[in-house]
């Protein structure tokens, strides 16, 4: 399986029509096709970050990592630093640890 840094992604908003139709044709293959992706997510991590409580959300992301074969983990804005600290400071340390953030 061939692998991109992907471009951020704050809103759709942000990108063109093209590449959002690209992302979405994306995950309905992969939802279409679970088990070729098993693994695809090896060796990655995933925060959750959470202002609002969502079990939904946290439950079907947590769920996808796992069955790709990655980590999630769930953290909550109001018991984390990003309650304290600057945005930009949390986000960067983040990033140097894990693959994703949501």
């Amino acid at each position: 399986m061939h692998y991109e840094a992907p471009e951020h992604l704050i809103t759709f908003r942000d990108w063109p029509d093209s590449s959002v139709r690209e992302v979405l044709d994306l995950a309905l293959k992969v939802k279409r096709a679970r088990h070729y992706y098993q693994g695809a997510m090896s060796g990655r991590t995933l925060v959750m970050l959470f202002q609002k409580t969502s079990t939904r959300t946290r439950v079907s992301f947590e769920a996808a990592m796992t069955e790709m074969g990655g980590h999630g983990i769930y953290l909550d804005w109001n018991s984390s630093n990003f309650k304290l600290s600057k945005i930009k400071y949390e986000t960067a340390y983040l990033s140097r640890n894990v693959a994703i953030i949501m």
